[in-house]
């Protein structure tokens, strides 16, 4: 039994050692790995009865949302296309409980998955300088008619959202290399060079959301990190003079980043009034309160909106129509209504009082309450769950491994920093 736990245990492992780099090819591969590893998990779990993880917090938090999500789907005007989304939607959960118990068992995964992420992560980075100076793939394909105004891609697939990539998975590396990595100057130096190197990529990008997510979790880092404060305020000023020239040099990089940007959120001289991120953006919030209202409880249906903005009862009122509203809280008040919305306020919540907490903690000087890691691993969740900025599909599948890779890790410093103060008192 101990040697299947032990195949178990390693077939998983290398599975999410590839979901840094599976994150590259867009949204399916990723997909197949963590619902591989949430499924493997779920069998090894019932075979072994390791049943420890099934009462827990989080655990019941995700059973009550899957169950709610199914529910809504039942009174979606389009049930079945719907229940494509809320019926397999435990999976992100179940992964991110398997990456926890992953990295309880084994000690050595936390270093092997930062090698990995660094691996991906300066792939990502080759890549897109590669794209921004010949203005084609690494593969020599042309770049895809959308990657507009030096608009990147990921490595192994056309969606343009490198710098997404980048900005987000940003402060989850920083804080594995904290963790991990000892304090040498090549410890300095890969930090400092990451920095840079993402912070410029990005501005590159002309992925204004990445820019605007990146600028968070910096501003967060450096009142929250014990360490490395004056090395990011290094790194962050090699970067405004890299921005600097580049904008000097590519007028169409600092028009899309500074001068369109303006213009959308109506601060330009000719503008008449303030506009929510852009008409377009504007737009698409009015239809999202407009659906609301209609029902205001449990909301349209998951994954409906791009579905009841085509009603016909809608169209001489719509002011524009998507796939999805392009920010989380509206999405969130239209398909899934004010019982919905209420999963992604308590997470909130609970992420302000840890703030409120460590922040308490500098103030009076005790212990710090939260690590440098735990620190990046808050910004990772800030990151995802900012209000203001656009942000992708609530229900895509390649946002949601984003969202629940970091919560495994989470978890897991949880219950280390507990098993190490019990054993301590023990000891003493």
């Amino acid at each position: 039994m101990t040697k299947n736990i032990l195949n178990f245990n390693q077939l998983m492992s290398y599975l999410l050692l590839l979901v840094p780099l599976a994150l590259l090819t867009g949204p399916a591969l990723p997909d197949i790995l963590i619902s591989l590893i949430a499924l493997i998990f779920l069998i090894k779990s019932i075979k072994m009865k390791i049943s420890e993880y099934y009462f827990t917090i989080f655990f019941y938090f995700i059973l009550t949302l899957n169950i709610y999500l199914l529910i809504n789907s039942i009174f979606s005007e389009n049930i079945l296309f719907s229940f494509r989304t809320s019926a397999v939607y435990f999976r992100f959960g179940i992964f991110a409980i398997a990456t926890w118990y992953l990295l309880n068992q084994l000690p050595n995964l936390k270093k092997q998955f930062t090698y990995s992420l660094l691996i991906a992560f300066v792939l990502a980075l080759l890549n897109g300088y590669y794209q921004y100076f010949f203005q084609e793939t690494i593969f020599g394909d042309a770049l895809p008619k959308t990657a507009l105004a030096n608009r990147l891609t990921l490595i192994f697939s056309d969606e343009t959202i490198l710098g997404n990539y980048l900005a987000r998975m940003l402060p989850l590396l920083l804080g594995l290399i904290i963790l991990n990595f000892k304090k040498n100057y090549i410890y300095y130096i890969v930090i400092v060079s990451l920095l840079i190197l993402t912070d410029i990529l990005v501005y590159i990008s002309t992925e204004r959301t990445a820019l605007g997510l990146v600028f968070i979790s910096t501003i967060f880092v450096l009142l929250m990190l014990k360490n490395l404060k004056l090395l990011r305020l290094f790194s962050i000023v090699i970067s405004v003079i890299g921005i600097i020239i580049i904008s000097y040099i590519s007028t169409d990089i600092k028009t899309r980043n500074y001068d369109f940007t303006l213009k959308q959120l109506g601060l330009t001289q000719n503008s008449e009034k303030l506009i929510l991120l852009s008409p377009q953006h504007e737009a698409l919030f009015l239809n999202s309160i407009n659906y609301f209202k209609e029902r205001p409880i449990i909301g349209n249906g998951v994954n409906s909106y791009r579905h009841i903005c085509d009603w016909e009862k809608h169209i001489e009122t719509n002011l524009g129509c998507s796939t999805h509203p392009h920010n989380i809280y509206f999405q969130a008040i239209a398909e899934i209504g004010i019982v919905g919305i209420l999963f992604l306020l308590i997470p909130v919540s609970y992420l302000t009082l840890l703030v409120l907490r460590h922040i308490k903690s500098i103030v009076f000087g005790k212990s710090r309450y939260l690590t440098d890691f735990q620190v990046c691993l808050i910004a990772c969740f800030i990151v995802s769950l900012w209000p203001i900025l656009p942000t992708l599909n609530l229900f895509n599948n390649w946002n949601n491994i984003i969202y629940y890779l970091p919560i495994g890790f989470y978890l897991h410093t949880i219950t280390f920093e507990f098993n190490q103060k019990l054993k301590q008192n023990e000891e003493n």
